[in-house]
Order: C-alpha cells, then sequence, then structure tokens
C-alpha cells in the first residue's frame, strides 16, 4: 500500500499532485505510529486490525489517486488484483464455523442457562467483550440480574477489554483482588455469581478470589461457558 504513493512522490515531486499523496499518506501512518506509541508508553489498547479504522479515510484516497494516475492497461488489472485479495481476506471470516459457534453459544447455552437458572440479584460477570452479545440473547430478562463487567471499569466500553490481563499475572491478581472488594463492599453480598466465559484468559485469579469468599462451583448449572458459583 505504501509503495504505489512514496512512487509517486518521486515522480511528481514538487507538484500538488505529490504533496495531496503525501498528506494522505503522512494522515495514514500518523495516526497509526501515534495510536501505537500511546499504547506502549501508557496503556496498551491498540488492537491490529480493529482500530485501524482511524486511518482508512486516508487510505482510500492513497488507494484511488494512485491508479487515476496510471494507464488504463496498468491500473484496470491492478485495481481487479486489488479487489480480488480484498475479497481473498474475507474468506476465512465467511467459511470457519468458529464465529457462528461462538454465538451460537450466546444464544443457545448462556442466555437461556441464565433464563433458566438466574435468580433476582445474583450477580452476572461478564468477562472479556463477551457482555454485549450476551445482553443481546437475554433481551428483557437482563433486568432480573446485577450485571457487571470484569476488569471493573470496562462497563464504559463493553466492547473492549485490557489485553495485559491475560499476560500480567501481578495485574491479574490485583484486579481480581480489587473485584472482590467491590464486591463486599455494598451489602447485600450475592448468594449466586455466575462467571460468563470462564475459561477467558485472566480470569482463574478472578475464580481463586471468588473461592476464598466462600463461593463453590454448582455443577449442575455451570458448563463451559457459564460457570455457576454459590455461596457457601
Amino acid at each position: 500500500m505504501l509503495g504505489g504513493p512514496l512512487l509517486e512522490i518521486w515522480r511528481a515531486r514538487g507538484q500538488p499532485f505529490a504533496r495531496a499523496i503525501g498528506l494522505a499518506l503522512a494522515a495514514v501512518v500518523t495516526r497509526l505510529v501515534l495510536a501505537f506509541g500511546v499504547s506502549v508508553v501508557r496503556t496498551p489498547i491498540y488492537v491490529v486490525a480493529r482500530y485501524d479504522v482511524i486511518s482508512w479515510g486516508a487510505y482510500y484516497l492513497l488507494a484511488g489517486a494512485v491508479p487515476s494516475r496510471l494507464p488504463v492497461v496498468v491500473a484496470g488489472p491492478a485495481i481487479l488484483v486489488w479487489i480480488a485479495l480484498s475479497c481473498a481476506t474475507l474468506v476465512p471470516h465467511f467459511t470457519t464455523t468458529r464465529l457462528r459457534l461462538l454465538y451460537a453459544n450466546y444464544g443457545d447455552v448462556i442466555a437461556p442457562n441464565l433464563r433458566a437458572n438466574g435468580h433476582t440479584a445474583d450477580l452476572v460477570i461478564f468477562t472479556a467483550s463477551r457482555r454485549p452479545a450476551t445482553e443481546y440473547y437475554l433481551r428483557g430478562a437482563a433486568d432480573r440480574f446485577r450485571l457487571v463487567s470484569y476488569p471493573l471499569g470496562t462497563d464504559d466500553h463493553p466492547g473492549w477489554i485490557d489485553a495485559r490481563i491475560a499476560t500480567d499475572q501481578e495485574l491479574a491478581v490485583s484486579e481480581a483482588q480489587r473485584f472482590t472488594a467491590w464486591m463486599t463492599s455494598a451489602p447485600p453480598v450475592p448468594e449466586v455469581v455466575w462467571v460468563v466465559g470462564p475459561r477467558t484468559q485472566g480470569t482463574p485469579q478472578l475464580i481463586d478470589a471468588l473461592a476464598r469468599l466462600g463461593y463453590r462451583r454448582d455443577g449442575e448449572r455451570s458448563n463451559p461457558h457459564l460457570l455457576c458459583l454459590r455461596r457457601a
């Protein structure tokens, strides 16, 4: 993607078109570099292929500007190849069963289990980014429960997670302790806790912290996607 614009800047250096291409290229690169830099220096939130959207506008300008300067016999095949490669990247998305199985779990396993076995004042803990899909399949039944995202604070952006919790053991333990301290600070302490996505990285520390509070696994109401814990 960068090769064509750089070549055009070299060929048309000093001309308005070259300056326009240069600005568009800078808009693409600078935004990505700044986002990555903030992620490295401050908070590691940058996810490749998710937050690249900040540069899409300038990218499309580049994608259209460079072929417009090429002869039709060259630009035509180049555009066709670009479209073909773009479509090829979508093949795994539409052919894999992973996403279909994942969301089937929300609709066919997690939500029905909560509807059938959950009670008012039960605490439902959402790990990773599982909250939006689960709430969607729960529909109006979500009002029956106390809903919270883990780690604390991710309620503000349910589709985002702090990836550090999966790799930083000390942070995972700290977040688990912070969560249980919050949970017990405002009585009544829930008798039943549900953990959506108990196998998510970073969640074992939370389950250990809940166990120290006396919560034990309810085998009859638990499954690989939804863990039910009862206070002893």
